[in-house]
């Protein structure tokens, strides 16, 4: 058996992003059940509401022993002090984290715990963060802990497939969609850019790395980006007619733009694309080769694949395969000294915040 069953791990936030919620099947508890770790704590300041979610968890038979030590905690320093876990999961909104007025990573570093971090990094202007990066990486190697990012579809199997297909060819095109069921989407948090940073630096955030993870860095002096601005009115474009929140308490400069498109070059001189569509995809083109990533976010994605003269268009399909709990496994396994296939590293994820936040900016301003 591994050496990660059994190993002694904090979460920080008792949301979604670890528990799980409305917008879909990612978490890290049941990830984390599923490899055999123990949640030795879990930090959050609604200390009943992360009651409640361990009391729901210890109610399932089969993974009750993760959770029958657990205790609940307000305050993350004190957390560390006392319980001294040996890795720690980061899962709140951007906003509290990432940045020096809430400098969660280097609290959990300094105190020798390896840590995990839902993106994106922050919701902090880019030269902060790109400083604080700096700490974080240097504190990383002096203590040698691992660090990793949660951009899961680097971890995908349609993303190792797409890898081997570009062998020994050069992108020339990449375009990407993100769309999402806005009436679905309860949390206040992703209404308010304040603190979510917008819809491209939160949730299309994925797609913006899986560009830079297959095609390379982007030329940001050559990023182009429009939006449709938000509006409370009727009839206008910005309108949506059933937004599960009251935007009216959200200020205007705040209210999250409606849709965006973007273009840019990379920097070995293929274009890249984000935008709207129907559907959230990933379409990447070079000589003789067109591969089409479809629904990327769900239990069969595919990849539709077409290569040289022909005109049959081969698919590809990876049912099953649970990307969320490969990256928990690889990251696990790398504090143990099992592995090293951390795929995001801290510096690295730097670079998709940079771009999503240009992106959001560019478009902000015209």
């Amino acid at each position: 058996m591994s050496s990660i069953a059994g190993t002694r791990v904090a979460l920080i936030g008792a949301g979604a992003v670890n528990f799980g919620g409305a917008e879909g099947p990612w978490d890290h508890a049941s990830r984390l059940e599923k490899l055999g770790a123990v949640i030795a704590a879990v930090v959050d300041p609604l200390v009943a509401k992360a009651q409640e979610k361990i009391d729901e968890r210890r109610a399932n038979k089969e993974y009750a022993h993760v959770w029958d030590k657990t205790e609940v905690y307000a305050d993350l320093q004190d957390m560390l002090d006392n319980v001294k876990p040996t890795a720690v999961f980061i899962g709140v909104p951007p906003t509290f984290h990432g940045c020096y007025k809430y400098p969660l990573e280097l609290q959990v570093l300094r105190a020798g715990a390896h840590l995990f971090l839902e993106k994106p990094l922050s919701n902090a202007p880019v030269d902060e963060v790109t400083k604080y990066a700096a700490e974080v990486e240097a504190l990383r190697k002096e203590k040698k802990l691992v660090v990793s990012v949660g951009y899961m579809f680097r971890y995908s199997l349609f993303g190792e497939k797409i890898k081997e297909l570009l062998k020994g060819k050069k992108p020339v095109c990449l375009m990407a969609r993100y769309n999402c069921t806005y009436a679905h989407i309860p949390s206040p948090f992703w209404w308010n850019s304040e603190h979510c940073g917008g819809p491209i630096v939160e949730q299309a955030t994925h797609f913006a790395d899986i560009a830079r993870y297959l095609v390379g860095e982007v030329d940001m002096d050559t990023v182009y980006s429009r939006s449709v601005k938000a509006s409370l009115t009727p009839g206008d474009i910005g309108y949506l007619e059933k937004v599960p929140v009251d935007e009216t308490i959200v200020p205007p400069e705040n209210r999250v733009p409606r849709a965006h498109v973007a273009n840019w070059y990379f920097k070995s001189g293929a274009l890249g694309n984000l935008g709207e569509a129907y559907d959230a995809s990933v379409e990447i083109m070079a000589d003789g080769l067109r591969i089409g990533v479809v629904k990327p976010y769900s239990e069969t994605p595919m990849l539709k694949v077409l290569q040289g003269d022909s005109d049959e268009e081969i698919t590809f399909e990876f049912s099953g395969d649970d990307m969320y709990l490969t990256e928990d496994r690889e990251f696990l396994m790398a504090v143990h000294g099992e592995g090293q296939d951390i795929r995001c590293q801290y510096q690295d994820a730097v670079n998709t915040y940079a771009l999503t936040c240009k992106i959001r900016d560019v478009a902000l301003a015209n």
